[in-house]
């Protein structure tokens, strides 16, 4: 029997741990910084913040919601599994596909270059994110965003449901 679990593991703790380093250094925070402003000790704050960026350790739950509310960003961008690989990408389009079989629309684009598939969802709510995120693009594209202001959305996405949904007790 062969098993990808353990690899499966290490990948996503490396992604989290990708992120909060993401996140951090675009907040301008050191990890020493961070690992002081959730309660470690002066000579083990940075070394905690490099474990959770490398992977080595794993924040519980509650040290996510602290450190999202720290580096001020959604606490799902560290609780969702997140989809990082397009394998990942199309196992999840294929189980949506299972459990909605109506849901997806595939079909060619007209291109005499290149064979291109186009997708669309039969599912509004997800078109109207789709319409939302095209518009961002279109304004970081054309300048009128910049990609500060265009992560800093992707971070806080979806606007009305930040800060809400999990708290720290």
């Amino acid at each position: 029997m062969v098993t990808a679990q353990p690899h499966f593991e290490k990948e996503k703790k490396l992604k989290l741990g990708a992120r909060i380093r993401k996140i951090r250094m675009f907040r301008n925070i050191t990890q020493k910084e961070l690992g002081r402003r959730l309660g470690y000790g002066e000579s083990s704050a940075d070394v905690r913040i490099a474990q959770y960026e490398s992977g080595q350790r794993t924040p519980k739950q509650e040290t996510l919601i602290r450190i999202a509310e720290i580096l001020e960003v959604d606490v799902r961008n560290f609780l969702s599994p997140g989809i990082a690989t397009m394998d990942e990408l199309m196992e999840t389009l294929f189980w949506m596909d299972e459990e909605n079989r109506g849901l997806f629309h595939l079909f060619l684009l007209n291109d005499s270059e290149s064979e291109i598939v186009g997708i669309t969802m039969r599912d509004k709510k997800t078109m109207s994110y789709l319409q939302e995120w095209m518009g961002k693009k279109q304004k970081l594209g054309d300048g009128r965003i910049t990609e500060e202001e265009y992560l800093e959305w992707k971070l806080h996405w979806p606007e009305n449901k930040r800060k809400t949904e999990y708290k720290t007790v």
